[in-house]
């Protein structure tokens, strides 16, 4: 029997492209299962949040719908996390 590994990075990237999908489909029960505890996000203008209602209520302004077009994931493993960064536009 052949066993297939599962790279890590591919398997982080996948992970965040899903959580994005979630995210855009305003599934927030669904998207707060991919989040750790004490997490955070960062948004242009040192924008903070802890929690996703808080993000949603922020962008509700500035935002009628968000559809993202992504270009590009790159992933690289760190000494103690892995970092994706998504590139694209809204």
């Amino acid at each position: 029997m052949l066993e297939t590994k599962v790279d890590p990075l591919v398997l982080a990237r996948d992970i965040v492209r899903a959580y994005l999908d979630t995210m855009e489909a305003r599934d927030l029960a669904r998207a707060k299962r991919f989040l750790a505890p004490g997490f955070a996000m960062t948004f242009p203008g040192n924008r903070r949040f802890t929690e996703l209602e808080a993000m949603i209520a922020w962008a509700k302004p500035r935002y009628r719908w968000v559809k993202k077009r992504y270009e590009r994931f790159d992933v690289a493993q760190g000494s103690t996390a892995t970092h994706v960064y998504c590139f694209g536009t809204l």
